[in-house]
């Protein structure tokens, strides 16, 4: 507390200092408090867009953009992985620390013979090696699909 005159003179009188601390919103109506958990990076895959380029084989390219969701950055530079359950051949791609909100785009491509289908499906994951504790661990990935031509 801090000490004050009153206003006639005669002794102290206590008043209660008030400090305030916030931890951001809480959930699901908690109080906040010292005790409340830190928040979390969250990476996912918003948005792949990909081509197909022919020489000696077909090779797909895809750029992925990956954001972080959470509300804190992530500690680390993680990686991401190009992938098909239909063709072989996959690719990685360092992600580097990212800021709540903030968003990058990486480029990964893989080539195949031309003795397999021309379309091709694939999927994209953040954070393919869970380098990264995350919010919601299963939001890393999103698939895409393109057709080569023949």
């Amino acid at each position: 507390g801090a000490c004050v005159s009153p206003p006639d003179g005669d002794g102290l009188v206590l008043v209660p200092l008030l400090a305030i601390r916030t931890t951001g919103p809480s959930e699901e109506g908690e109080d906040g408090g010292p005790d409340e958990e830190p928040g979390c990076p969250d990476l996912t895959v918003i948005r792949v867009e990909s081509v197909c380029s022919l020489d000696r084989e077909r090779t797909v390219t895809v750029a992925a953009t990956i954001k972080n969701i959470g509300d804190q950055p992530t500690p680390v530079t993680t990686w991401a992985r190009l992938s098909s359950s239909t063709h072989p051949g996959s690719d990685y791609a360092a992600v580097g620390i990212l800021d709540p909100g903030e968003e990058t785009v990486i480029h990964l491509s893989f080539s195949f013979s031309f003795k397999y289908p021309p379309c091709v499906d694939f999927t994209v994951e953040a954070d393919t090696f869970n380098a990264i504790d995350e919010c919601n661990e299963s939001n890393n990935e999103m698939d895409g699909s393109i057709c080569c031509p023949n």
